[in-house]
């Protein structure tokens, strides 16, 4: 073989891994987070993280095709720490339909999950996992739909027993919580 022939083999070779790594990435569909407050709360016997954070979305994908509700994923830095969580609204309901279109935001304010009781005591970070399909808006206006995801945001901290973290402009702070309460403050 010409060592043309073998340049040109492995030219379109390296083209081919190259696509057919980008089409396995997952889209990014949310901005991540920045500004943040995360309580770590006990609910009864039940140790629950509480988020208020904007959310702003930044691709078109809809849980009405996707596989069902939302959920949240704890860590102990790489390693997954089961079991998974449902995310809860305020309300104490799971939360499921997702109103956002791309571009647009909304605040989280109270959304919460149960953490894993082998992360009792520690830290770690958690994941929310939103499964959705993507789509976009044909010429004649009817939404042509694409690949089902399961999109993430986060990763955010799960603070230490008794502590808030704060997160303005990605600059990250843990402060005690005074006789048990938390920090009212809300993120920009």
């Amino acid at each position: 073989m010409s060592p043309f022939a073998k340049f040109t083999i492995a030219t379109v070779a390296a083209i081919v891994g190259t696509g057919v790594y980008v089409a396995s990435v997952e889209p990014v569909i949310y901005e991540e987070p920045l500004d943040y407050i995360v309580e770590r709360t006990v609910v009864g016997e039940t140790e629950r993280v509480v988020v208020t954070a904007p959310v702003r979305k930044l691709r078109d994908c809809d849980l009405d095709r996707g596989d069902g509700p939302l959920w949240v994923e704890f860590y102990d830095g790489k390693t997954s720490v089961p079991p998974i969580s449902a995310f809860f609204k305020p309300d104490g309901t799971q939360a499921g339909r997702n109103v956002l279109r791309k571009g647009e935001a909304m605040v989280l304010d109270g959304y919460s999950a149960t953490i894993p009781h082998r992360m009792h005591g520690f830290g770690g970070t958690f994941v929310v996992m939103v499964p959705c399909e993507t789509w976009t808006v044909a010429e004649d206006g009817e939404r042509v739909w694409g690949r089902k995801v399961t999109a993430e945001w986060g990763p955010l901290p799960v603070p230490p027993p008794g502590m808030t973290a704060e997160s303005t402009g990605g600059h990250l702070v843990f402060t005690a919580r005074a006789g048990g309460t938390a920090s009212t403050k809300k993120p920009h």
